[in-house]
């Protein structure tokens, strides 16, 4: 009987998560989006997924988004919901922070993983020249699954950016980079998110304008400081 415990609980099964992807790129309230998120697996099960994730702005602050996608290799089909809370605004030269929790269902070969963890994140918009934005990102994904009758604890790493021209209002692209600490996988990924009515760049260089009044943020543009200070007097 000890000698079966044992056996159990050195059984290893590998934790299934979605990348971090665009996550940090927050939608205003009522807004959608829809993201193709292409994801390799390179230890720990090696395999390729793609995942769907549309998404929907709540709050301000508050962000809801599905995902469902299918893989080869090891990894199959794959389904569930992250729900995305936003604790510091990425405004002005203040980084954003937030912490998304996500529930997943990945079948494997030969079983499935429940997954539930939290992604805590910090995050920058930047413009550079010639109206590029990106949005670098560091986060940490650590949770449970439960695989076969055990529940094991992992953790991550995963870094990447969002990235768009000024040409293209409507879509921005991610490249994604996650590293294994414990139970875990090393992954590459990347994508691109569709966001319907356009978005609008926070960060270093931008502020929301009221409707209404001053300058008008135009989809994927953003508002200069100066402009800013002129709209408060």
């Amino acid at each position: 009987m000890i000698k079966r415990i044992l056996f159990i609980l050195s059984i290893s099964s590998t934790s299934a998560m979605a990348g971090v992807f665009d996550l940090p790129s927050f939608l205003e309230p009522g807004q959608f989006s829809a993201g193709l998120e292409g994801d390799f697996a390179l230890t720990n099960g090696t395999g390729a997924a793609l995942n769907l994730k549309p998404r929907y702005g709540i709050s301000d602050f508050f962000n809801v988004q599905a995902i469902v996608g299918t893989g080869a290799g090891d990894r199959k089909f794959r389904a569930g919901a992250t729900l995305d809370l936003e604790i510091f605004p990425d405004l002005n030269w203040q980084p954003g922070i937030a912490i998304p929790a996500t529930f997943l269902y990945t079948r494997k070969k030969h079983d499935g993983i429940a997954s539930l963890y939290i992604s805590p994140m910090i995050y920058k918009t930047f413009l550079g020249k010639d109206g590029l934005s990106f949005t670098p990102f560091f986060s940490v994904p650590l949770g449970w699954h439960a695989n076969g009758g055990t529940l094991n604890g992992f953790s991550q790493i995963a870094l990447g950016t969002m990235f768009s021209p000024q040409n293209m209002k409507y879509f921005k692209f991610t490249v994604e980079a996650g590293f294994n600490i414990h139970e875990s996988y090393t992954y590459l990924s990347g994508g691109v998110t569709y966001y319907m009515g356009g978005y609008v760049n926070r960060g270093s260089d931008t502020t929301p304008s009221d409707e209404g009044s001053g300058p008008a943020i135009a989809p994927g543009q953003s508002i200069s400081p100066e402009a800013t200070v002129n709209k408060k007097q």
